[in-house]
């Protein structure tokens, strides 16, 4: 019972709170809570993407909000875009200098359609004609013709060909030059002319002054054989032995040889040394002069000082252009011997064979030998025989060698007033035998 008494106590004073409450709001000023309005406004692109940001239709309300979105993209759909063409390019130059010719020009896509444009419409290379004038023809000539019979057959002619126009000059072209005939010389070669021998020149200079030399004569051909005619026969040179007598050799002395020890180990004293003829004078040459032995005074009593040699200098030319030569280098003491130091060793010249190439060598040949015996004792076909050697075979592009062998007739008789005959002796009567040495007995004789 007690609770049902509280419970209706306590009901009766929520209503009577909730009503007071709700009595005091009534009494207050209401405030506007409404948000605002918006719509999206216009894209800032009509193609190709454009952005669009919200634009308020309706304030909020003072207690209201308004919250609007970032801006978005629109219209992103390509552009529509025509094709244009650039400007027509400069005209070329024309094909041909003259005649019909053409050039050209052309232009480029400046803009190219995109996205449904419209394409470009006309050409991109433009034709037109130019130089109609005429081109120049210049004359030619056809061939020339073959030439004609030589006017001499030798010792120098003439000949003629001819050739015509095949194309005249025209529009301004070249004319022919040149000429329609050509005369050429022909059978220039001479006629045969025969070799003749000029005289003989003198016997020229001995190629020695002693020990034997060979001195030469020439001729020349006046004239030289030419345009086959005869050659000359023969040499164009020959030789002779001259200038046989010994030549004068003079005394050459050899080098000293070394000094010999000094007499005495200190004090005065002398020392020696000797030299002997390498070459003794002959055939009239000059004697040596000078001493065969050398002497000095020593120098003792002081420091031993040895000689020095230079460096070798460098080898001269080779002292003939043909043939086996000789080159030569030479050095010089720097410092000499001094107080019994030693001597430099070795020659001050040095010389060393050299071959450039070989020498022309010419044959040489001895003297002839006796003439022989006469082959033959009597009759048409004796001959003597005399000969001589080669003493130096040519080498090198040397002349050549003379004859070695000469005859000559010999005992061409018959005796007894015998006949010769192209085979032998042709005897007289009363004789016989090869000769007709030999005397026949008469019928007579033998009869007794």
């Amino acid at each position: 019972m007690k609770a049902c008494v509280l419970l209706l106590l306590l009901v009766l004073c929520c209503n009577f709170y909730t009503s007071s409450a709700w009595g005091r709001r009534r009494r207050r000023r209401r405030c506007d809570a409404s948000p605002c309005q918006w719509v999206w406004g216009s894209c800032d692109r009509a193609c190709g993407g454009g952005n669009q940001s919200p634009r308020i239709t309706k304030n909020k309300g003072s207690c209201g909000s308004c919250n609007l979105p970032s801006a978005r993209r629109c219209n992103t759909h390509c552009c529509r875009r025509n094709c244009a063409w650039s400007s027509w390019g400069s005209w070329s130059t024309c094909s041909n200098t003259c005649g019909p010719g053409s050039q050209t020009r052309s232009r480029k896509h400046a803009v190219t359609a995109y996205c449904g444009g419209s394409a470009c419409s006309g050409v991109s290379l433009e034709t037109k004609s130019c130089n109609l004038e005429c081109c120049p023809v210049n004359c030619a000539w056809g061939p020339w013709s073959d030439f004609g019979k030589c006017s001499a057959s030798c010792g120098g002619g003439h000949q003629s060909r001819l050739r015509n126009i095949t194309t005249e000059a025209s529009c301004s072209g070249d004319s022919c030059s040149g000429s329609s005939k050509e005369i050429r010389h022909c059978n220039a070669e001479c006629c045969p002319v025969d070799c003749v021998w000029g005289k003989w020149s003198d016997f020229g200079s001995c190629s020695a002054s002693c020990d034997g030399g060979t001195q030469t004569r020439s001729r020349s051909f006046k004239p030289e054989a030419t345009c086959g005619g005869s050659k000359c026969k023969g040499p164009s040179s020959e030789s002779q032995d001259c200038n046989s007598q010994c030549c004068p050799i003079d005394c050459v002395w050899d080098n000293w040889e070394k000094w010999s020890s000094c007499s005495a180990t200190c004090g005065k004293a002398s020392r020696t040394r000797k030299r002997w003829k390498k070459t003794v004078a002959d055939c009239g040459g000059k004697a040596c002069s000078g001493g065969k032995v050398e002497e000095e005074a020593c120098r003792l009593s002081c420091c031993p000082v040895d000689c020095k040699w230079s460096e070798w200098s460098k080898w001269s030319s080779c002292d003939k252009k043909c043939g086996k030569g000789t080159r030569t280098r030479r050095r010089h003491e720097t410092q000499f011997n001094e107080c019994g130091g030693n001597q430099c060793k070795g020659p001050r010249l040095e010389t060393d064979s050299c071959f450039e190439k070989c020498c022309p060598v010419d044959c040489e040949v001895s003297k002839w030998k006796p003439w022989s015996d006469c082959s033959k004792q009597c009759g048409p076909n004796g001959v003597k025989t005399r000969v001589r050697d080669i003493l130096i075979h040519p080498s090198c592009g040397g002349d050549s060698c003379p004859k070695l062998t000469k005859e000559r007739k010999c005992n061409r008789i018959c005796y007894n007033n015998g006949e010769m005959t192209n085979t032998g002796c042709s005897c007289k009567s009363g004789w016989s035998g090869q000769c007709c040495k030999n005397a026949l007995l008469s019928n007579e004789l033998l009869n007794l």
